[in-house]
């Protein structure tokens, strides 16, 4: 399928998706999606099964396909998986702390309060290889002059985070803080 075709077809599954016809836009993006040059209909079907538009909501058929648009160089796809293998790398825990109030010198007043827990650290390296994927491909999408008048030199600054010795909580913070500096040059 060439080029024209394939950017022809995936507008057609946009437009059905815009007017809530998902059924018709996933068969429009299964047909591009199977090309290896496509990323743009891996990454909206990878959108349809995580958010469960038009199909069962099913995570893995969702990683499946925003890995493979990811792989085919969509940014967006990695953006996405990014923030999701960050999410499952925490796990948020309830436990119960015990404060005294000041009124009530002498009662311990018990409460429940939420604590953010890495559980995993692998999914945290996920995270870091997807956001420094969708910082480092971002240029194939980008007009870069503006940008470089400014100093901004994504794949610099991502490689020096990574290289950087420090825990993987703050490399995914640093990834994160250039992802919003860049998103705010963006429209430059």
């Amino acid at each position: 399928m060439d080029l024209d075709n394939i950017k022809a077809i995936c507008e057609a599954g946009n437009l059905y998706a815009a007017n809530g016809d998902y059924t018709n836009a996933i068969r429009c993006w299964s047909l591009v999606a199977e090309d290896k040059a496509d990323h743009e209909g891996k990454y909206r079907l990878g959108i349809c099964y995580y958010e469960g538009k038009g199909v069962k909501q099913d995570m893995f058929s969702a990683i499946c396909w925003l890995n493979n648009a990811s792989q085919s160089g969509s940014f967006k796809a990695a953006k996405i998986l990014g923030g999701h293998y960050e999410k499952l790398a925490y796990s948020i825990v309830e436990r119960e702390v015990t404060t005294t109030d000041s009124q009530l010198a002498i009662w311990d007043i018990p409460r429940v309060e939420k604590v953010k827990r890495l559980t995993d650290p692998e999914y945290l390296n996920n995270a870091i290889d997807y956001y420094s994927q969708y910082l480092t491909n971002i240029d194939v999408y980008v007009h870069w002059d503006n940008l470089q008048e400014i100093g901004f030199d994504l794949k610099r600054r991502v490689k020096k985070i990574i290289d950087n010795d420090i825990s993987s909580e703050k490399k995914i913070e640093k990834l994160k803080r250039l992802m919003r500096t860049y998103e705010a040059y963006e429209d430059v």
